[in-house]
């Protein structure tokens, strides 16, 4: 997803820079900025946890990513994005979509999984909540390059450590949910 224009101006990416730097430091992480071939600036945190790193990435145009790829391929995938008119329509004409049976969620979101348990336990009251108060462009745990990895994209105000905190807290939870369902832990 592209926006239309910067998300902030450079005063803002030089507080960027600042509040990613301190949120690195607080979480033992590496911060880095990075200039792309187009001149735009890539900011990347990488944050130690679990058997690998949390990586944090955002750029002047796009919105905040986490992923994190797990040491061992899974047999699980899941799919979480806001749901659209299209998908209303397709709904309407058979395509399957996993509920949860909590219809603010169910209304507002699509799952598509092979894993209906696993999606289940990871969508705790505070992952619902978190998801629900956030725009989510998608939130997904696919195979990458024969890895697994769990990735969200969303909109968040990044010049806030308490955003940024927040989303890797409930990131961190959806980690271990994997993890444990997985015997990696």
């Amino acid at each position: 997803m592209l926006i239309d224009k910067c998300k902030y101006s450079w005063s803002e990416i030089d507080t960027l820079s600042i509040v990613w730097k301190t949120f690195a430091d607080k979480y033992a992480g590496e911060f880095k900025t990075f200039v792309t071939k187009t001149s735009l600036r890539r900011f990347e945190i990488q944050i130690p946890f679990s058997h690998n790193q949390i990586k944090f990435v955002t750029t002047e145009y796009k919105p905040l990513n986490l992923c994190y790829t797990f040491k061992k391929i899974l047999n699980d995938n899941f799919l979480i994005y806001n749901e659209d008119y299209t998908d209303k329509i397709m709904k309407f004409f058979g395509s399957k979509e996993f509920q949860i049976e909590d219809q603010t969620f169910d209304d507002k979101f699509f799952i598509e999984t092979n894993n209906e348990v696993l999606v289940r336990q990871m969508l705790s009251a505070k992952v619902k909540d978190f998801l629900l108060g956030h725009e989510i462009t998608n939130f997904k745990l696919d195979e990458i390059n024969k890895e697994h990895q769990l990735s969200l994209t969303l909109i968040t105000n990044e010049l806030e450590i308490s955003n940024l905190e927040s989303a890797l807290d409930i990131f961190k939870a959806c980690i271990l949910t994997i993890e444990r369902k997985n015997n990696l832990l």
